[in-house]
């Protein structure tokens, strides 16, 4: 991963950074000679990596530029045939879609090319949409504070367009994303029934992580108090799942593996219908890995697991750890909760833990003081006030996430019934909104730090180098320990 992440940074500078890396190595190895080994694994390793990354933008700069030669290098209004794959973002009456190129003019596309593509909210479309518009493709721009371009690789993403008049080839129907979207439009039907307007939308996000309800002020107010969190797709989400169906098959004459394999499948499902993306697997994922470690019994590190689940996306997408700022957010988050929150909480024993006040406050800051350099790095803004609004919302997040879901499904079976159980967690989400919107109201809640944006780098390194100690600091001590019980 270091190797990944350094080949991002030094990109244009390929020769000197093997030949420094060459040189560092055989200076460390002649001064270590107890850890030549060990030397030359992170040399390959930083190798391998950097190798990997210079492969995978090979393949990018190819696919960029079969596009610029389908469309006379972006300068065409042609034709264009297009699969909806994605519902990115819902912003000032535009709906933001991810699309797969099928053909642009006469020429079918054979390679995987998506584009962006914005329309009118009220022109409607949905994953799996075959779609057909004349325009015109425009290549993704970087600008000095951000690398869009390598960022919509991430994404297998090219191109940018404007659609407002197209017309529907065919829609997506009986294929498992269609019903996968019609569960999200029930799901939002039902919440919308239940919930007032800006509390369906804050429902929305906290229960599957939808926020195309979001008004501006909403996102702004919710990004200024340090709560944005709270509706994208993490751990917490996959453990309130776990808990909800671990109590309700208690009541189901099942086996303890039956149990266990039914709340596995319903992970899966709720991965899918939140959206299949790199925030919603990672966290499906370790919440499986973690619930069977939990079942089993066993005490095994959970270390490896988020390595390993962080290869797998790396060996799909190197540029993912360069470039993907929720990517490099939830796994530093995690990572922070491991090692930061029995320190973070010896600090805190002299604060009272009424109403679980010492918990919560240590584990906010264990996730938010690790991720607090990669947010000012990439966005040159801090929230002065997130601890006061996580610590107050924070003992209200659990109960009205688990009543909201439960009132939404019972709304199914029992409307009546499921407006009535709405009213408790109405009254949690009016809370958090106010919260949200009484701190976001205040100019000076958020600091700006664009004039120290070419320190960036050197602050997102130096956030992976003291995590990367942090790691070897808990092995060794675990080391060091059973050594000591031996």
């Amino acid at each position: 991963m270091w190797g990944i992440l350094f080949g991002g940074i030094f990109s244009e500078q390929k020769y000197e950074y093997i030949g420094a890396l060459l040189v560092w190595g055989v200076f460390f190895y002649f001064l270590f000679r107890s850890l030549r080994l060990h030397i030359l694994l992170g040399i390959l390793g930083l190798l391998i990596g950097y190798l990997w990354l210079e492969h995978a933008e090979d393949i990018h700069i190819s696919r960029r530029e079969e596009l610029a030669r389908l469309t006379w290098a972006f300068t065409l209004t042609l034709p264009i045939e297009w699969e909806v794959t994605t519902t990115l973002s819902r912003r000032a009456n535009m709906v933001r879609y991810e699309l797969l190129l099928e053909k642009v003019g006469e020429n079918p596309v054979t390679d995987t090319i998506h584009i962006f593509i914005s329309v009118p909210e009220n022109l409607t479309l949905a994953p799996g949409d075959r779609v057909g518009f004349t325009g015109k493709i425009k290549a993704l721009q970087s600008n000095e504070s951000f690398d869009y371009e390598k960022y919509g690789w991430i994404h297998r993403t090219y191109g940018e367009a404007n659609a407002f008049t197209f017309a529907r080839l065919k829609a997506d129907e009986g294929s498992l994303r269609a019903y996968i979207a019609l569960i999200r439009a029930s799901l939002r039907e039902k919440i919308r029934m239940i919930f007032p307007p800006d509390t369906d939308a804050l429902a929305l996000g906290m229960i599957i992580g939808d926020t195309h309800l979001f008004t501006d002020a909403m996102n702004s107010n919710f990004s200024r108090s340090g709560l944005s969190h709270l509706v994208a797709v993490s751990g917490s989400n996959i453990a309130l799942v776990i808990v909800f169906l671990s109590i309700f098959l208690r009541y189901f004459p099942l086996r303890r593996w039956g149990r266990v394999a039914i709340i596995l499948m319903w992970i899966l499902v709720y991965c899918l219908i939140v959206g299949w993306n790199i925030p919603a697997i990672r966290a499906g994922f370790m919440g499986m890995i973690g619930y069977l470690v939990l079942v089993s019994g066993k005490k095994i590190s959970i270390i490896p697991f988020l390595l390993l689940t962080a290869l797998l996306f790396l060996i799909r997408e190197p540029f993912t750890l360069a470039f993907d700022v929720s990517f490099q957010l939830s796994f530093i988050a995690v990572w922070g909760l491991i090692h930061l929150h029995d320190p973070i909480s010896r600090l805190l024993r002299y604060v009272p833990n009424t109403f679980l006040l010492r918990d919560a406050l240590t584990v906010i800051l264990s996730a938010s003081l690790i991720t607090m350099p990669i947010i000012f790095a990439n966005f040159q803004t801090i929230a002065l006030f997130w601890i006061i609004a996580n610590l107050l919302v924070a003992p209200f997040i659990a109960i009205g996430t688990i009543l909201g879901i439960v009132s939404m499904g019972v709304t199914f079976i029992f409307p009546l019934l499921g407006h009535i159980l709405g009213y408790i967690p109405f009254g949690i989400f009016t809370f958090i909104l106010w919260v949200s919107n009484w701190i976001g109201s205040y100019s000076w809640a958020v600091i700006s730090a664009e004039n120290i944006a070419p320190y960036d780098t050197l602050i997102l390194i130096g956030t992976f180098f003291y995590v990367t100690w942090m790691s070897f600091e808990h092995v060794y001590d675990t080391r060091f320990s059973r050594e000591k019980d031996v």
